[in-house]
């Protein structure tokens, strides 16, 4: 079998590179191409032409060598929609079979296409066999609103739980001893994942337990707001925002930390920082969206909030604080719950897809 991975610039690289090699394990022949947003500030004519000239690449590159499966990463938004539907036109009739994979989808959007979009979008579905969705909220939206169930799976990110082994001079690094119950926030800092909420609830849980930390990871428009916070409340002891730091580098904290704090509202698929908590073993504090719905049990493997209650996120932090045999049997089965996302069984399922594409 020959797969041609349509994968992004820089967004979700890491992750479209971790699910190629599990594939490429079981002697699957592998290729990739850029596919997917630049990072790169351009104006929308820059981007159409930027789509068009990907688009031509694609199809030489699938006259070039005879391809089973096309894989393209995507996404369920109107300049994604766009793009595909470009791509897929340029391409025209091929004896590749096409795997869409969308990393999250706009319901909204879902219901309020205009009438172009909703054009464009049932023909993508038209000329792609399966498009791949994050959860069963998602796959169930698309089926709704009138896609045929046959061609919207659902699908998992792979996870390497191998990658997440405790840094044992982290703390000592950082001037934090064992005692110290130390929370992440890890995300762009964006309105909708929920810092400014994390922070609220940080600064009740400290009004009664001293011996904590809080890591916010990541950066963007909300920073600034985040560290006037940080200032006006005087946690500069107690809070550290790192910037950005590379997805390496994120997961000594992964490992280190005892609990994720993640209240995000964004339009998550499969929200790869509760899964990475997953992989490592640690505690998680999240709201109940899409992937994590699927798979995840309160309080089994996490304690859902409501994301806008920082109260009720303070009240989750200081219960996780305060029951030590709580968070043990989270960390437990969070640890045997992160094996059924592990790389190869990953690949495996995407094989049998793949298979049966090829079949039909």
């Amino acid at each position: 079998m020959k797969i041609l991975f349509g994968v992004p610039d820089k967004t979700h690289r890491e992750l479209a590179n971790l699910e190629i090699e599990g594939i490429k394990s079981f002697n699957v022949n592998c290729d990739t191409i850029n596919y997917g947003p630049s990072q790169l500030k351009k104006n929308y004519l820059n981007k159409l032409i930027r789509t068009v000239k990907n688009a031509i690449l694609i199809k030489k590159a699938l006259k070039s060598k005879e391809y089973d499966i096309l894989f393209l990463n995507t996404a369920f938004d109107p300049t994604a929609i766009l793009r595909d539907w470009i791509t897929l036109l340029i391409l025209g009739d091929t004896t590749t079979k096409i795997f869409l994979k969308t990393h999250g989808t706009d319901l909204q959007l879902l219901s309020k296409l205009r009438a172009y979009q909703r054009l464009m979008f049932n023909y993508i579905i038209k000329k792609v066999q399966i498009m791949g969705v994050l959860s069963s909220e998602e796959r169930n939206s698309f089926i709704q609103t009138g896609y045929p169930a046959n061609k919207i799976l659902t699908v998992k990110n792979p996870i390497n739980p191998d990658l997440y082994r405790t840094n044992k001079t982290f703390r000592s690094t950082l001037n934090l001893d064992n005692s110290t119950f130390i929370f992440i926030f890890c995300s762009r800092f964006i309105r909708t994942k929920g810092l400014l909420e994390v922070l609220e609830a940080f600064k009740i849980v400290l009004s009664t337990y001293k011996n904590i930390h809080l890591f916010c990871i990541g950066d963007g428009p909300e920073m600034p707001k985040a560290k006037n916070f940080i200032k006006e409340q005087f946690l500069n002891n107690h809070v550290t925002l790192t910037g950005f730091i590379s997805e390496k580098q994120t997961r000594d904290f992964y490992s280190s930390a005892d609990a994720l704090v993640f209240p995000t509202r964004h339009q998550e698929g499969f929200p790869m920082v509760v899964f990475q908590s997953l992989a490592a073993g640690i505690c998680i504090i999240t709201t109940r969206i899409r992937a994590a719905a699927d798979y995840l049990k309160d309080p089994d493997n996490l304690l859902w909030v409501d994301p806008v209650n920082h109260q009720q996120i303070a009240e989750s932090m200081m219960r996780l604080i305060s029951d030590k045999k709580l968070v043990q049997n989270m960390r437990d089965n969070n640890i045997i719950a992160s094996q059924r996302f592990r790389t190869e069984k990953n690949a495996i399922e995407y094989i049998n897809i793949f298979s049966r594409m090829v079949k039909d």
